[in-house]
């Protein structure tokens, strides 16, 4: 079993854990660890991934960070272009071997991040939301500030799915998103996770109190915890 850490607070985890489902799961799972950096597998050009992950089959790995409330899609973004490319985090997933990909993010409480040198928390009422490609963006020289969360966007990658989370009949969302492929072939593919929360008349603006429960949760980082499963 593997075990990597970057940061915690003294009452939960601040950055990132990737673990073995095997010390948590019934007899006879034996899942391993995959293999997960945060850093870009390729600084010098494409997307700024935050996270570089590699699986093989049967294994899965766990990580936490934040994202911007409204980051997989900006109500004031142009259609076709609704996500926030830098307030959304990109996962860089290497496939060592064909597999199903299962992956679940969630809104996760006491994530505390660094801004200017300063640490603060961010907040806990994400409404998350994902999309998948195949592929990475390593060679795109101009980082745009959008993207497309249900479609192709740049030449680098091809869109595969997402999971928007879509508000129910009482308007009500998931704290919690469930994503499942068919049996993908080995290679890479870029996963982003950002925020969707759903729409009301009048989005706050920015700098709004944020005691107000509407500011809150419509503004600002928010963390989350992903699980990423190679079947």
């Amino acid at each position: 079993m593997r075990i990597v850490t970057v940061t915690f607070t003294a009452s939960a985890l601040a950055c990132v854990l990737a673990t073995s489902v095997a010390a948590h799961a019934a007899p006879g799972d034996h899942l391993g660890a995959g293999t997960l950096a945060f850093a870009d597998p390729n600084p010098a050009a494409g997307i700024s991934y935050e996270w570089t992950l590699s699986l093989k089959k049967k294994e899965k790995a766990s990580f936490v960070w934040y994202v911007g409330a409204k980051s997989w899609s900006e109500p004031s973004n142009p259609d076709g272009l609704k996500g926030w490319t830098h307030t959304a985090n990109w996962v860089a997933i290497e496939l060592a071997e064909p597999a199903v990909l299962a992956i679940s993010v969630e809104r996760q409480g006491g994530v505390v991040y660094s801004a200017a040198g300063v640490q603060v928390l961010a907040r806990g009422a994400l409404v998350p939301a994902l999309s998948l490609y195949a592929g990475w963006d390593d060679t795109t020289e101009l980082e745009e500030h959008n993207f497309d969360n249900a479609g192709n966007f740049w030449a680098t990658i091809d869109y595969l799915g997402n999971q928007p989370n879509p508000p129910n009949r009482k308007g009500a969302v998931k704290t919690r998103i469930a994503y499942k492929t068919k049996k993908l072939p080995a290679g890479r593919y870029t996963l982003v996770i950002g925020g969707n929360p759903p729409g009301i008349a009048s989005y706050p603006a920015a700098g709004c109190d944020a005691s107000d429960a509407t500011c809150y949760d419509y503004t600002g980082p928010h963390g989350y915890r992903a699980t990423v499963e190679a079947r």
